[in-house]
C-alpha cells in the first residue's frame, strides 16, 4: 500500500495534476509543495475511505428462531385444553402453534381435559404436564381415564 502511495505521488509531482486527482478523488493523501521537503497528508483515521475503517456496518445477529405446536389427546380424538407458555396463561387452546420462539420456553397444560381424563404423558414420555422446550416440533400431551381404585373391604 505504501509502494501505490509512493508511486500516486511521484505520478502527481511529475504531472503537476494532483490538485485535479485530490479534487475528484478524496480519498488520496493530500500534497503540499508550499513547505519545504515535500510533506504528504494522508486520510485521518476517522475518514470513511481509511483503510482502519469497517467497510460495512457490524450489525448482531438474532439467534434463529423456531416453532413449537403444542396438541391435546385422548381416547375421544383431539381435545381443546387451555396452553400457559413460561408460567402465563397464552390465550390459546390446543391446536396451537407458537411462532417465532428463541430460547427455552416451558408450556404447561390443565391436569385434566374437558372428558375429566387426567393427563397421562406428553408423547415425549415426560410426565408432567409441564414440558421444557428449545427445538422446533409438535408436542401432543395424553390424557387418559384415571384407574378406578378399589378399596378393601
Amino acid at each position: 500500500m505504501i509502494a501505490g502511495i509512493a508511486a500516486i505521488i511521484s505520478l502527481l509531482l511529475a504531472t503537476g495534476g494532483y490538485a485535479w486527482l485530490q479534487h475528484e478523488i478524496p480519498f488520496l493523501p493530500q500534497i503540499s509543495t508550499s513547505n519545504s521537503p515535500l510533506s504528504v497528508i494522508l486520510p485521518s483515521p476517522a475518514s470513511p475511505f481509511s483503510p482502519t475503517s469497517p467497510t460495512a456496518p457490524v450489525t448482531p445477529t438474532s439467534p434463529p428462531s423456531y416453532e413449537v405446536a403444542i396438541w391435546a389427546w385422548d381416547q375421544h380424538g383431539w381435545q381443546i385444553v387451555p396452553i400457559t407458555i413460561d408460567g402465563v396463561p397464552s390465550g390459546f387452546s390446543t391446536p396451537h402453534t407458537f411462532e417465532g420462539l428463541t430460547g427455552t420456553h416451558t408450556f404447561t397444560v390443565p391436569s385434566t381435559d374437558s372428558n375429566s381424563y387426567a393427563f397421562t404423558n406428553w408423547y415425549t414420555g415426560q410426565t408432567g404436564t409441564t414440558i421444557t422446550i428449545n427445538s422446533a416440533g409438535t408436542f401432543t400431551a395424553r390424557y387418559g381415564p384415571v384407574p378406578e381404585t378399589t378399596t378393601a373391604g
